[in-house]
């Protein structure tokens, strides 16, 4: 946590915001299921001061979907591009016409594939030798991302903590990447 909240620290409020908007933090998806759920992100960029920063930065006081923490390292897997997810890629009739294809262009790039690959590479490290080599597949070369965040509106029983998430994020194979995993 104390390297996200200097990276972010760094970044400051506008650049954070660019980047969690850019990664589809503030959204839903558009994903082709009826009933998404929308993401719980309570602030805007002019009520986030320091301390907002630094909660936000690893992850604290706002909620997302799985389908959204997909699409963001999907952006990473792809070079910083993010895409609208789909279920269904294309419907064929029994004669071999498209009766549906998905559109798989991107919306926008986020980021460099420079900065992607770099990206990669320390969520490798984290499997190599760190709190994600639960994730590590032998033969392949698997980058992932670790997670625990606090429920604020879900406490235990007896009302003394709140629930806690955890998670774990990662796509694979890192040369080319082919599969990504909540």
């Amino acid at each position: 946590n104390p390297v996200f909240m200097l990276t972010a620290a760094k970044l400051g409020v506008p650049r954070f915001c660019y980047y969690f908007s850019g990664f589809g933090y503030t959204d839903r998806t558009g994903i082709d299921l009826p009933g998404e759920a929308a993401p719980l992100y309570n602030i805007g960029e002019s009520k986030m001061h320091d301390v907002e920063l630094a909660v936000y930065s690893f992850g604290q006081t706002f909620k997302v979907t799985a389908i959204q923490q997909l699409r963001a390292i999907s952006s990473v897997a792809n070079g910083g591009y993010l895409v609208t997810p789909h279920v269904v890629e294309k419907i064929i009739d029994d004669d071999g016409k498209v009766l549906y294809e998905a559109d798989n262009s991107y919306e926008r790039q986020i980021v460099s594939e420079d900065t992607c690959k770099l990206l990669a590479e320390m969520m490798e490290g984290g499997v190599i030798d760190g709190s994600a080599k639960n994730a590590y597949v032998s033969g392949y070369r698997i980058a992932a991302k670790t997670g625990t965040s606090q429920k604020q509106d879900k406490y235990a029983e007896d009302g003394s903590r709140p629930y806690r998430v955890g998670s774990t994020v990662a796509f694979g194979p890192l040369e080319s990447p082919e599969i990504a995993i909540i």
